[in-house]
This record gives C-alpha cells, sequence and structure tokens, in this order.
C-alpha cells in the first residue's frame, strides 16, 4: 500500500473510532434534527450528517471550542498535528464512511463523495486554524482555555515526532524540509564557530588602546509600537495582542458548507 493508501486508512481510523464511540451516532443525528427544526412528523426528512457542526463560513475558536466540535477536533490534531493528511485522503475517508456507516441515504456515491468534499474541508479548516494559532502565539487570550487545551496536545504531539523546534514552533515540513533544515542550521552553527575564532584571534592582535571599547548611547527600541519586546526567556505573547490582529476571534480560512441541512 501506498503511502497515500496509508493516510486514508489513517483518516479511517480516526473516523470509525468516533463513529463506534457508545451513542455517539445516535445522539448527532438527535440534535442534527434538533438543529434542523424537525419533528417527529418529519421523518421522511434527514439532515445531512455533520462531524463539524458550523452556521458560517468561517473556523474560529466558536467553533474549535464547541460542545459539539471540541472533542473531535482534539482527537485529530493528537493524530495529525505534525502532518494533517491531503484533503483528496480525508475526502475518501470520509465518503466511505458515509456510506459504510449509512451517515447519509444517498444511494449514488457522488453524492457521498460531493459531502465528503465539504465536510473533510471543513475538519481540515479547523485543525490549519489551531495550528496557525500554535505558530503564531504562545497563550490564548482569557476565557479561552480549551485553546489552550488545543495547544497542548499540538505541542504533545510535534515534540513526539521530532518536529518541534527549540523555540516551541513546528518544524516546516515543506520548502527546505524537516532533514534539511537540521542540516543548514548545523552548517550555520559551523560557520558561526568560524566567526567567532577569528574575531578572538583579531582581538589578541589588536593593540591595548585599540581594545578600548567605545560607548555607545542608548538606542531606543526598534519596530511598531505594540509589539511584544523580547526579554529573555520571558514571553508576553498573546492572541489577539498584535497590532494587525483584530480582537475579535480571527478566521483562518474560508470553508464550504452544506448548502441544503435536509436530504
Amino acid at each position: 500500500m501506498g503511502n497515500a493508501g496509508h493516510r486514508v486508512e489513517e483518516v479511517k481510523v480516526f473516523l470509525m473510532d468516533i463513529l463506534q464511540e457508545k451513542n455517539f451516532l445516535d445522539e448527532r443525528r438527535k440534535l442534527l434534527r434538533q438543529r434542523a427544526g424537525l419533528t417527529d412528523k418529519d421523518k421522511r426528512k434527514v439532515p445531512k450528517f455533520q462531524f463539524i457542526i458550523v452556521d458560517r463560513p468561517q473556523v474560529a475558536c466558536q467553533e474549535v471550542e464547541s460542545d459539539h466540535n471540541f472533542n473531535i477536533v482534539m482527537e485529530f490534531l493528537a493524530g495529525f498535528a505534525h502532518d494533517i493528511p491531503p484533503a483528496s485522503d480525508i475526502k475518501e475517508a470520509m465518503a466511505w464512511c458515509s456510506m459504510h456507516y449509512k451517515l447519509n441515504p444517498w444511494s449514488e456515491s457522488a453524492l457521498h463523495q460531493e459531502w465528503a468534499d465539504t465536510e473533510g474541508g471543513i475538519l481540515r479548516s479547523c485543525a490549519a486554524y489551531c495550528l496557525d494559532r500554535f505558530q503564531r502565539y504562545q497563550k490564548s487570550r482569557k476565557g479561552h482555555g480549551r485553546m489552550d487545551e488545543l495547544r497542548a496536545v499540538i505541542h504533545a504531539k510535534l515534540e513526539a515526532e521530532g518536529m518541534l523546534s527549540p523555540d516551541g514552533k513546528k518544524i516546516p515540513t515543506r520548502g527546505l524540509g524537516a532533514m534539511r533544515l537540521k542540516q543548514v542550521e548545523a552548517a550555520q552553527r559551523a560557520v558561526n564557530m568560524d566567526t567567532m575564532e577569528t574575531q578572538l584571534q583579531d582581538s589578541q592582535s589588536m593593540s591595548p588602546i585599540s581594545k578600548m571599547p567605545e560607548l555607545e548611547s542608548p538606542k531606543a527600541p526598534s519596530g511598531p509600537v505594540g509589539c511584544s519586546m523580547d526579554h529573555g526567556n520571558e514571553t508576553h505573547e498573546e492572541e489577539g495582542e498584535e497590532d494587525e490582529c483584530p480582537t475579535t476571534d480571527e478566521e483562518v480560512e474560508v470553508i464550504a458548507v452544506h448548502d441544503n441541512v435536509c436530504i
């Protein structure tokens, strides 16, 4: 089985674990019917199944922290934060689950594929939002404790996979690549050592007068007002403190939502 097929199977296992949780399917279907305003008289109407419940075409804190979505997002990050599966693999796994578990009552495979394309995109958007928060900030705004829990899950997964940088960020897996990045960093350390040795030799050959340090006048900190300052190991970076970031929840990307609630 190729790598693509392996990723599809990984996503299937993740989805099956959720679907096989006690009472999950019954409770989720009941919730979806309530949200669609369906009663017992509307038995012929069936809401489209949703792993992730959203009411708008953006993803932000309120979506990932929602009681309906939080555990699913957390489990997804616990398994895939280091390497989010491609959209095509998630789509294939979700379409299979839709047919195998009869999540949606269609007979045409194309309809399951269309649903899976949207549902998979919503799940990936939730993961992308959480990873964006993790990379850009070191703690969440007050009142968003669940974001800190998701941040801890991402940190643990990256650390376990050897993909956590010394400053607590995710090591890039694209561009140079993780292995190449380590090689570049090692080469840069070697260059720095050579530079230090050269400077030491130069300083030893200098006259006593030339060794006197020049006094510099204090300089004002550079950078725009509102940027976090570097105070050694102390950090004050928090979501929402940068000038370019609004104080309200930030949406990481526009996503597609299910157009028709009922089938």
